[in-house]
């Protein structure tokens, strides 16, 4: 090999070397930048996580304000009128202020069954250790046993679980059956469970009372169901008019992973 050749193939190799170099530093520039972004991405995912959790948890204490405020709230409120309505009538009237006795015994009865309900919709404890279908089915007997309603439970398809769709299942539930045991002098209920591949379909209805659907209190709670449901991607219908009972249709997506 002459000397132009050992040139040729000293510049070639370097060249090569450099590129090769250059190449290399290039890729671990372009590795550091994807592992930075990787990690902003993660810290970005856990602040809106955290998000996310901070407002579920305001928007379930404004539902328990509200719920305070339709039951505890009002109960109390009786109670107190009654007991300064007794105050007069115990001299003047002993059988009125055994009725309005009576009338306090049963109003407290009610509050501490009703603060007992919001105790137990604090957390999904029912779910802790029972699947959906059963936590339900005991709501159904609960009602049964306190109320005298018949109430019933019907399941088509294939159950599957899913926490979050489960959650806002039951809360749906709770909530449609403490508006029947306060409003609709129901004397029969069913809960009907349908179960898709992707979504849930839920009916509650009833033969009660039956109510206009428009301008509806927030005491119902209506609007705290829809927005469960909707932060899920579902959707709540209400049918129902005085008289013909209530039917409450919600739609929920399965969670996909």
């Amino acid at each position: 090999m002459d000397l132009t050749d050992q040139v040729g193939t000293a510049v070639f190799v370097v060249t090569f070397s450099l590129f090769l170099g250059s190449r290399m530093h290039t890729v671990a520039v372009e590795s550091a930048e994807r592992l930075r972004l990787i990690q902003e991405l993660r810290r970005r995912e856990e602040e809106v996580s955290a998000l996310a959790a901070a407002r579920a948890a305001e928007e379930e204490r404004a539902r328990i304000a509200r719920d305070m405020h339709d039951t505890l709230a009002q109960g109390f409120a009786s109670i107190i009128v009654l007991g300064h309505a007794i105050r007069g009538e115990l001299v003047d009237d002993r059988a009125a202020a055994g009725r309005h006795l009576d009338m306090i015994v049963s109003t407290a009865q009610d509050n501490l069954e009703e603060s007992r309900r919001i105790i137990h919709a604090l957390s999904p404890a029912r779910l802790m250790h029972t699947p959906l279908t059963t936590a339900i089915q005991r709501l159904a007997q609960e009602i049964t046993q306190e109320t005298g309603i018949d109430a019933t439970l019907d399941i088509t398809g294939d159950p599957w679980a899913d926490p979050s769709v489960d959650v806002v299942t039951l809360r749906v539930v709770q909530e449609s059956l403490a508006n029947i045991r306060r409003h609709a002098h129901a004397s029969h209920l069913q809960v009907a469970l349908a179960y898709a591949a992707e979504d849930l379909h839920l009916r509650v209805s009833d033969d009660g009372h039956g109510f206009s659907t428009e301008g509806v209190s927030s005491g119902f709670g209506i609007a705290g169901m829809k927005s469960r449901v909707s932060d899920l991607g579902g959707t709540v219908q209400i049918t129902s008019a005085a008289g013909e009972g209530t039917v409450v249709r919600a739609r929920i997506p399965r969670e996909r992973s």
